[in-house]
């Protein structure tokens, strides 16, 4: 299929590329695994909030106008989320501030950043700051895609053996294996990654060139043409929102949506420039059916309806551009999606860690460097449990304390000096830790761990650290058998 030359070219260029980045892609997708349970995650950290399917008019205005009494907010734009399928809670936020709702739309409390915001900024950008970070991240997506070609080239027959897995043989042979099959049954998952990936950070890169090209370096005309540009209106100022403009808003998504059994759902409310003569608020809804996020509604002040930002009908750009999130962090309300989203992101983790792997093997490195990537791939869950008991605990939770306790399971790794060794440890203190976990949460929360969704989370962690815990002692035993065997044979 490719010469010889193209061969070994590609296998170069897939060595080099994944030794660069190895370490950090394997993080990044880890995270972005977890990431996919973000509103679980979100659920799981504040169990006591109050959930309900439905804010209606009266308490979205309420909620409002009790957000600006209270917080004083100068902000331009104003948020009432409602409450999804997926996360049945309500908040109001000026992106400074953010609160929960009760159904009547009470301020309740504030949201914690906690764990939840550890793992979304470390998939996000790493925590190097949002700009610099994001960039950076979106350049190893980029990264990913110059892996999938350059493996692609390096492996002519990677689709002819796409269901040849032999396992339990040679170590090296045996995380080819692993490597070659998971990398082709998941192709179109990581490609998709790697893309939507890449296209958060440098889209901004992107567009200041195209910006300079061909909007004579007006950057905000371009986003305007892509997203659509906000409307010019004049209004009586007034910073009070009203519940009759709210449900009339309401009323026509009930309009529009008519006898149709897939509906179109509002998710968010924005009340744009409040206290301007030009002030006006949107609604986002979400469009069955359709990869786009949401489509985005106009209304007056008074609620009547004015237009739509064409999301969902608009130019092919703008349809690409607004999709890209969903497509990354598999939001489409259904819970297989998201269980093929986890499984196919889990199998990209194992592709960055079989990668190299593979390279400590064919280079027969020692076992120092081994056991130190032992405890960078064990060391990595084990750091993000150890910082959700932190939170649980103290209620902190920062990447100083993630970076601490990664260095201190490397450190515990490199001492034992021994690969297997190293893991054995490392899994063995995750298996505790997440055990651990549980049952923190539990003494906390009391009965209302033991409830709903909750329940089926404490319930996954605590199966999840079994099996960690019986496969590795499963392989120890095997191991102490097959060296019992050779010295026999001996």
């Amino acid at each position: 299929m490719f010469s010889n030359e193209i061969v070994k070219r590609g296998l170069s260029a897939h060595s080099v590329i994944g030794l660069t980045v190895g370490a950090l892609l394997y993080i990044i997708c880890l995270t972005g695994t977890l990431a996919v349970l973000e509103h679980e995650i979100e659920r799981w950290q504040q169990p006591t909030i109050p959930e309900f399917e439905t804010l209606n008019a009266k308490a979205i205005a309420h909620s409002s106008n009790q957000f600006l009494r209270k917080t004083q907010s100068q902000a331009e734009s104003l948020y009432v989320v409602l409450p999804t399928k997926e996360l049945p809670r309500a908040h109001i936020s000026d992106v400074e501030t953010e609160y929960y709702l009760s159904e009547q739309g009470d301020l309740i409390a504030p949201p914690v950043e906690g764990f939840l915001h550890l793992l979304v900024d470390l998939h996000v950008h790493l925590h190097m700051g949002e700009t610099v970070g994001i960039i950076f991240v979106s350049c190893l997506g980029a990264m990913l895609l110059a892996l999938i070609v350059s493996g692609i080239l390096a492996h002519p027959k990677i689709f002819k053996e796409a269901f040849r897995l032999k396992l339990g043989g040679q170590k090296r042979l045996e995380q080819v294996d692993i490597h070659n099959r998971l990398s082709v049954w998941g192709l179109p998952f990581h490609i998709m990654m790697g893309i939507t990936g890449a296209f958060f950070g440098l889209v901004g890169i992107m567009a200041t060139i195209a910006a300079n090209f061909y909007y004579q370096g007006d950057t905000q005309a371009l986003m305007d043409d892509v997203y659509g540009a906000d409307p010019v209106i004049t209004a009586p100022p007034t910073s009070i929102i009203s519940e009759d403009s709210v449900e009339k808003a309401l009323s026509y998504f009930s309009e529009l949506n008519g006898d149709n059994e897939q509906k179109i759902k509002p998710i968010y409310f924005v009340f744009q420039k409040l206290g301007a003569e030009n002030h006006f608020f949107e609604v986002a809804a979400t469009h069955p059916g359709r990869l786009i996020y949401s489509e985005i509604y106009r209304f007056y002040p008074n609620g009547d309806f004015m237009n739509y930002q064409q999301l969902s009908d608009g130019s092919t750009a703008r349809q690409i551009a607004y999709s890209v999130y969903r497509l990354h962090f598999g939001q489409f309300d259904n819970p297989l999606v998201k269980i093929i989203y986890i499984v196919l992101g889990l199998s990209l983790t194992i592709v960055c860690v079989t990668g190299i792997n593979i390279w400590m093997a064919r280079t027969q490195q020692g076992e120092r460097l081994k056991s130190a990537w032992a405890g960078i791939v064990w060391g990595t869950p084990l750091s993000l449990c150890m910082c959700a008991i932190l939170f649980l605990i103290i209620e902190v939770n920062s990447i100083i304390d993630f970076l601490l306790v990664l260095a201190v399971n490397v450190v515990i790794a490199m001492a034992l000096n021994h690969e297997e060794r190293s893991q054995r440890t490392l899994k063995t203190l995750l298996s505790a830790s997440l055990i651990c976990l549980t049952l923190i949460h539990s003494i906390i929360f009391k009965e209302v761990a033991f409830s709903g969704i909750f329940a089926l989370i404490n319930s996954s962690l605590l199966v999840t650290a079994l099996i960690i815990l019986f496969n590795t002692h499963r392989k120890q035993n095997s191991s102490l058998i097959n060296n019992t065997l050779a010295t026999n044979n001996k």
